[in-house]
């Protein structure tokens, strides 16, 4: 049966040959388990960002922007009119686990003299630069420009506090004027030195006004390009540097702590074993960063599964429009920028697909499934691309839905079961399982027997899967005490552990809410959802890639 739509491939064709050369001399035999030891060790790997410049330029100040978090609040990097930072500070960033940010004193204080600054500080530590400035380009920043290009590090240089200079200018369009100069002040400097990094003009404190979204939406994008160029590189020295390059660059990665000791020795012995070296580590990284992994989200119909998906991809419903994601126009987000988010409806629409592997959002119809990718997604109903919800069956067809932050990770909304539409004793069969990674058993109100019948056949396919209660809050309004409320939560939880239990099954169980994604397990789903699909991907692109080199592309796609 043809039904005319195009589902994109996890990986484009070149990749493919790309590989399929890289490999031509290896036996197939081996490739899954030595892919394993090399992506295990590209997933701890670390990246090391330094924020730079002069004391009182808002390094601190940048830094917890970026971070999302405000001057007070736990783990934030203290800030104020003296000399806060004394010694560089590490902050992890909570949606990019391999990423370090490094808060380094301010140059040019008594303190950290200018001409001792980038030795003290130990610039050949750091894998990229922010360059930070306030009011007009000094001469420091300068020096400092000249110490990272000599290290042939990426730098990204950043106007701080331009809410301060906006606000003197009393029109708009003498603030416009302002910003210009601004830029104009910054990239003078920066033509006279033959350099062209990116410039932005932030202020931390308004982080919706100026560019300090362009600013992370850019560091989040090339810092995974970045990462497979600095992971390249360790590996070239580690493996084909020569005995000190070697010995200088395993000290180096342990000293930091970019790479444990045991990821370092499955690197050396897969390497003394196979010769698996830097031309096929890159070919597999930039492989790796263009593999897309798909979700699907199946339930009830009405159950809100549609309205999850925007909140996970990060859409408000008063934002949305009419359309919404389709198969052959999936929803996307640069949370999930690897990541596909399908809204899967539709007998039609599903029944001739060949992807190898998806994730998929499954339950009976009302069970919220549409709603949960929306709250994965971040998005509200009404914001363009998210997923259609509603008390009658909205989902008719399978749609898919891009993840904003996680480009691999594509979304499906699948029809609800248990419809007119969608008999229980046809679905799976019609919904055709075997092609997704990944589900979210989304349910409502109950456990109902089509739920455990979903979950019979996701374990037949030993697939990993979330059940997910959603509409918690209907339930909790119900109750007019706290205790109450808390006791029903527990109940829900038990109701939800008894079934799955029964069946000696223990996966993640969480009690969401779509429309109020601050309280209960909203968060808690999310980041398990972030850390956990990284290891997915790297399983899942180990099992393609051996699938495809013996197979070849018709077979692996």
């Amino acid at each position: 049966m043809d039904n005319g739509l195009y589902m994109p491939a996890k990986i484009q064709e070149d990749h493919f040959n790309k590989i399929k050369d890289v490999f031509a001399s290896e036996s197939p035999e081996e490739i899954p388990h030595r892919l394993m030891s090399l992506l295990k060790a590209f997933d701890h790997f670390k990246i090391d960002i330094a924020v730079t410049g002069e004391s009182g330029a808002g390094k601190s100040s940048l830094i917890n922007a970026i971070l999302g978090l405000n001057p007070d609040d736990t783990g934030a990097a203290p800030t104020g009119a003296v000399e806060t930072t004394q010694q560089a500070t590490m902050y992890q960033h909570p949606n990019l686990p391999h990423i370090r940010l490094w808060d380094l004193p301010g140059m040019g204080t008594p303190s950290f003299a200018s001409k001792s600054y980038v030795k003290t500080m130990n610039f050949d530590l750091y894998d990229m630069f922010m360059v930070v400035i306030s009011e007009r380009v000094r001469e420091n920043n300068m020096l400092l420009i000249d110490e990272i290009e000599q290290r042939k590090k990426p730098f990204y240089f950043i106007r701080t506090k331009i809410d301060n200079d906006v606000r003197r200018k009393k029109s708009k369009f003498s603030q416009i004027r302002a910003l210009d100069q601004m830029r104009q002040d910054c990239e003078k400097y920066l033509k006279e030195k033959k350099l062209d990094p990116h410039v932005f003009l932030v202020s931390s404190h308004d982080t919706e006004k100026y560019e300090m979204q362009k600013l992370m939406d850019t560091f989040k994008v090339e810092v995974s390009q970045l990462k497979a160029e600095v992971f390249s590189d360790f590996l070239d020295k580690m493996l084909h540097g020569g005995w000190i390059k070697a010995r200088y660059a395993t000290n180096h990665i342990q000293q930091t702590g970019k790479l444990e000791t045991e990821d370092i020795t499955a690197l050396q012995v897969m390497y003394k074993r196979t010769g698996f070296g830097a031309v096929k580590v890159s070919a597999v990284l930039e492989a790796l960063s263009h593999f897309q992994l798909d979700v699907a989200v199946l339930g009830e119909t009405g159950s809100g599964a549609s309205t999850l998906v925007n909140a996970l991809i990060g859409l408000k419903n008063e934002e949305c429009g009419a359309a919404s994601a389709s198969i052959s126009n999936p929803a996307m987000s640069l949370r999930y920028p690897d990541v596909r988010f399908w809204d899967i409806s539709g007998i039609e629409a599903v029944m001739d697909y060949s992807m190898y592997e998806m994730k998929a959002v499954t339950g009976e119809s009302g069970a919220g499934k549409s709603s949960l990718i929306n709250a994965i997604l971040g998005l509200n109903p009404d914001d363009t691309g998210a997923a259609p919800t509603g008390a009658v069956e909205t989902t008719q067809q399978a749609t898919m839905y891009q993840h904003p932050n996680l480009p691999h990770i594509r979304l499906w909304d699948l029809p609800g079961m248990g419809t007119p539409s969608f008999a229980s004793k046809s679905y799976v069969k019609t919904m055709n399982f075997d092609l997704y990674d990944m589900f979210m058993v989304v349910i409502s109100e109950r456990v109902r027997e089509n739920n455990m019948l979903l979950i019979d056949e996701i374990e037949q396919r030993k697939k990993p899967f979330y059940f997910i209660r959603t509409k918690i809050d209907n339930d909790v309004r119900r109750k007019k005490s706290k205790f109450s409320q808390i006791r029903a939560l527990d109940q829900m939880r038990q109701d939800c552990e008894k079934y799955l239990k029964e069946k000696k099954l223990d996966p993640h169980v969480f009690l969401v809410s779509s429309h109020d994604t601050e309280k209960y397990e909203m968060q808690k789903l999310m980041d398990t959802f972030k850390v956990e699909v990284s290891q997915l991907k790297a399983e899942v692109f180990s099992d393609f890639l051996d699938k495809m080199l013996h197979g070849g592309w018709i077979k692996a796609r």
